[in-house]
């Protein structure tokens, strides 16, 4: 039980250094860093794809519920779920179509796998100060048992 107190800070320290690094650092930089620290391309690529296009399928979802709040206003429960299980097929088949169609032309602007960047950042005194002074404090919760 005393170990639990311990394990939720050190969670919660984790998530408050990662949450700083999101907010602080722009996404083509982020994507960069996890290219520099060789995290595996298809990894990045990944979730550089989700980024981008979380928001044109949140867009997507929040059309076809507004096109089911329309159609099943004096609808019973069942017709309602049949309803909303052919809006997911749809929100399905259009997420293919779309998936397709970015594919085709990515390839056509030459993509090749990997994602480029205009800047190349490289490691300075201000990044070694960083790095030692989070690497100072882990040491220094880790001696006072945090």
């Amino acid at each position: 039980l005393t170990a639990m107190p311990v394990l939720w800070s050190k969670c919660f320290l984790t998530v408050s250094w990662m949450m700083l690094v999101i907010v602080t650092t722009s996404f083509d930089r982020l994507m960069y860093g996890f290219q520099r620290l060789k995290i595996p391309g298809l990894f990045v690529m990944v979730l550089a794809f989700i980024y981008l296009y979380i928001f044109v399928f949140a867009e997507e979802i929040h059309r076809l519920s507004q096109s089911l709040r329309s159609r099943s206003f004096a609808m019973n429960r069942l017709q309602r779920l049949k309803l909303q299980g052919s809006l997911l097929g749809v929100l399905f088949q259009r997420s293919l179509l779309r998936s397709e169609r970015v594919s085709q032309a990515m390839f056509a602007r030459g993509f090749q796998g990997k994602f480029r960047t205009l800047h190349h950042e490289h490691f300075s005194a201000i990044h070694l100060t960083i790095v030692l002074g989070y690497m100072g404090i882990l040491t220094a919760l880790r001696i006072a048992g945090i």
